[in-house]
């Protein structure tokens, strides 16, 4: 926000991201997309988890390896007082100077396409000020892998002592929420 201050809230992480592939809609067109998602909420508005989960998976749709099918996987494990999150894609990847340079407002993995270089910049701001963190790990030729912590928090019905509720597994069809 122009404030410098989130919006507070709480989100259930696997409605935001059915939520942002609905929203991503036909960008999904033709992937291979996998979820293993586990039930939690996280401290955070819904309106900041879903630009982090629309930032991440239009990165990874957008920089596509033109030679293969394009994969993306997206999973979740929970801590005792964190979800860990991944986007894992099969995509262009980035060499460590794209790498040491990702988070960078403006930066652009390549040249050519649409966008501003906001994203991971972007993601980056609201992760930290959430307390949580980001990883970025990429090879040319191979693709991402991006991994964001935020802090978990209870819903009504869960401690978050509680052993982790079981992962779903499935494939995801574009427009169908399944």
């Amino acid at each position: 926000s122009r404030s410098g201050l989130l919006p507070r809230g709480r989100t259930e992480v696997r409605g935001a991201v059915t939520e942002a592939l609905d929203e991503l809609g036909a960008a999904t067109s033709g992937a291979d997309l996998a979820l293993e998602i586990q039930e939690a909420t996280v401290a955070c508005a819904p309106e900041v988890l879903g630009q982090i989960l629309r930032n991440l998976i239009g990165n990874a749709l957008k920089y596509r390896a033109p030679e293969r099918p394009c994969r993306l996987e997206l999973s979740t494990r929970l801590e005792t007082s964190w979800v860990s999150l991944e986007v894992v894609d099969n995509g262009q990847g980035m060499d460590p100077g794209g790498v040491r340079r990702a988070f960078e407002p403006f930066f652009r993995g390549t040249a050519e396409g649409a966008g501003h270089g906001l994203g991971l910049a972007i993601v980056d701001s609201y992760v930290r000020a959430m307390g949580g963190s980001v990883q970025l790990r990429s090879e040319p030729g191979v693709g991402t892998r991006v991994s964001i912590r935020l802090p978990r928090t209870a819903t009504g019905t869960e401690d978050i002592r509680d052993p982790p509720p079981a992962v779903v597994r499935e494939r995801w069809t574009a427009g169908t929420g399944t």
